[in-house]
């Protein structure tokens, strides 16, 4: 993971909640780098639920947050992984749920 892309736009790898009190509980949004629109609801410091939204398509690199994980992707059968890394081709206003198995 140390690899990331020079151009910014690019965007290296989304890192969901890499510092984030054990105590707190709720959900955000925020556009990461890369034009990925991503929606996280957290308990307890830890996610529940990430959904993803690519705007221009493009590859997807996401630091798994889970031992394993389950990937739903429009249209693709459901994708379990428990790789520290994530990754996917994406077209623009493709949307994927990772949630923990």
């Amino acid at each position: 993971m140390g690899d990331e892309p020079v151009d910014p736009a690019e965007g290296g790898p989304i890192r969901v909640l890499p510092a984030v009190r054990s105590d707190w509980s709720g959900r955000f949004g925020l556009l990461a780098r890369g034009g990925f629109f991503v929606q996280v609801a957290f308990a307890e410091g830890k996610p529940q639920r990430i959904s993803i939204t690519s705007i221009r398509g493009g590859r997807l690199r996401l630091v798994n947050p889970f031992p394993e994980c389950v990937v739903r992707a429009e249209l693709q059968a459901d994708r379990t992984i428990s790789a520290r890394l994530v990754e996917f081709d994406t077209k623009p206003g493709q949307t994927l749920t990772v949630i923990l198995r």
